[in-house]
C-alpha cells in the first residue's frame, strides 16, 4: 500500500484514485454486467458527483427525490436497499462537510 501511495494513489475503502484527480463522470451502469451493477461497486466520489449533479439540475429536492434522481444518473430504474443506503450515506457526509444543505426538508447544493 505504501508503494501505491508513493506513486500518487489514494485509497478510500476498496477504491483507489489518483491523488488530486476528481471523479469527472457518472458512469451509466444500465448495460453493465450484473456484478458491476451493485451499489458497493460505485466509488464514494462517484456518488458525491451524482448527488451534486442531481442537486445542481433541480436546484433543490427532498431526500426521496434525491435518491431517485441519483439512481437514475447511474442508469438504475429502482433503488434497492443497498443503493438507497449508499446514497443516503454519501448525502449525509456531504451535509456534514457543508457541500450540501438541508432547509425545510429540501436539499440544496452549496459548493462542489
Amino acid at each position: 500500500m505504501r508503494q501505491a501511495q508513493e506513486r500518487g494513489l489514494d485509497r478510500s475503502g476498496e477504491f483507489w484514485t489518483v491523488k488530486g484527480r476528481d471523479t469527472l463522470i457518472i458512469r451509466d451502469r444500465r448495460h453493465a454486467p450484473l456484478p458491476l451493477r451493485k451499489a458497493a461497486m460505485i466509488a464514494p466520489s462517484e456518488y458525491r458527483l451524482a448527488i451534486a449533479t442531481a442537486l445542481k439540475e433541480a436546484v433543490s429536492m427532498s431526500r426521496e427525490e434525491l435518491l431517485i434522481q441519483t439512481a437514475r444518473l447511474f442508469g438504475f430504474d429502482r433503488t434497492g436497499p443497498d443503493l438507497k443506503m449508499a446514497i443516503e450515506h454519501e448525502a449525509d457526509a456531504m451535509l456534514a462537510i457543508g457541500s450540501i444543505a438541508l432547509n425545510d426538508d429540501r436539499l440544496t447544493i452549496l459548493r462542489n
